[in-house]
């Protein structure tokens, strides 16, 4: 018998070791060799292609910006037409130069008047159009030019009217903005209501601003009402591009409508003695169509007095002088009229 090695291990049947074949490890390696070689040859594959040149040359990348918008295109200024202005029969008459057009920021006339836009750029004195002048209603007229009864210094101190200069322009642009006087009494009274409105005017040239109310002479049917309406709708009345001594003034405006405003104030004729005789100093009137009132500052007109004519004076009350005309009527006028 052949005697067996206890240290050495037989071999399995076949002449393969335990386990599994040899063979079948190298097919496994084999396979997971050619998977890596397939991975990396395809990965090279799409580096090379990436680096391939374009038919322009070198491609580059560039970072595109989005378009700026469009630039607004503002509307260029309005500019309103210009309105005709005659004087007729002693009254204010516009001539309409057509509806005034809406345009962005633009405006209508107050009360459908069908206004007219800026009546004389020059004696405007190029003012914006928060009120716009328009054509004046019949039936209604603006009797005379303003008083002045007071003014400001820009330190507050108050001067007398006589002593304020005169803002022609404003007088101008109330006389063109009569269409919402008129507004105002159809609205707080009726269309057929008749009478004086005496209105009143404070214009601050350092606040830029100007408020109207109705004086006490007024005897209009709900005057009060009519100046209250005044407030807010001539609130805008410009009074830009204005020239003017002070910082503020107080005026006075007397509109007519009805049969007052088409009732003429008759003149009194220049005498050839003078007023009759009496007591007074007899003083010479320097200024034309001047109006002799019942009472001081706004009282009722009684007549006019032009210049040459000779009058009494009775007695001086601050800007106010009480006299008697040529006809023996006691009245009031303005002392800066008179040759004192």
């Amino acid at each position: 018998m052949t005697q067996r090695d206890e240290g050495s291990t037989p071999e399995p049947l076949g002449g393969s070791p335990r386990g599994a074949p040899k063979g079948g490890k190298l097919e496994i390696v084999k396979v997971l060799v050619l998977a890596l070689v397939s991975f990396l040859a395809g990965f090279a594959l799409v580096l090379v292609f990436l680096r391939q040149p374009s038919d322009s040359g070198d491609a580059t990348v560039e970072e595109t910006q989005p378009a700026p918008p469009p630039a607004a295109v503002s509307a260029p200024p309005f500019q309103p037409p210009v309105v005709a202005q005659t004087t007729a029969g002693g009254g204010t008459v516009t001539q309409d130069a057509g509806p005034a057009p809406v345009a962005a920021g633009g405006y209508e006339p107050v009360g459908g008047y069908g206004a007219g836009a800026a009546a004389g750029a020059a004696s405007e004195g190029d003012a914006p159009p928060e009120v716009p002048p328009g054509k004046t209603p019949d039936g209604m007229v603006l009797d005379g030019e303003a008083f002045y009864l007071k003014c400001w210094d820009a330190a507050g101190v108050e001067r007398k009217g006589a002593d304020c200069d005169k803002l022609d322009v404003f007088e101008k642009r109330f006389s063109t903005r009569l269409y919402v006087v008129d507004k105002c009494r159809v609205e707080a009274a009726s269309a057929n209501a008749e009478g004086k409105l005496s209105v009143a005017a404070e214009v601050d040239f350092q606040a830029t601003k100007v408020s109207f109310w109705n004086a006490p002479s007024s005897d209009l049917p709900n005057a009060a009402q009519v100046g209250s309406c005044l407030r807010g709708a001539l609130s805008g009345l410009p009074i830009q591009g204005i020239e003017h001594k002070y910082a503020r003034y107080r005026v006075f405006f007397t509109v007519l409508f009805g049969k007052t405003a088409a009732k003429k104030v008759t003149e009194v004729p220049k005498p050839v003695d003078g007023p009759p005789a009496g007591k007074g100093k007899l003083v010479e009137v320097k200024k034309d169509n001047v109006r002799v009132r019942k009472t001081p500052v706004d009282g009722e007109i009684i007549g006019k007095i032009s210049q040459g004519n000779q009058v009494r004076l009775l007695k001086q009350k601050e800007d106010w002088c009480q006299v008697v005309t040529p006809s023996g009527s006691e009245g009031w006028m303005i002392c800066d009229a008179l040759g004192l």
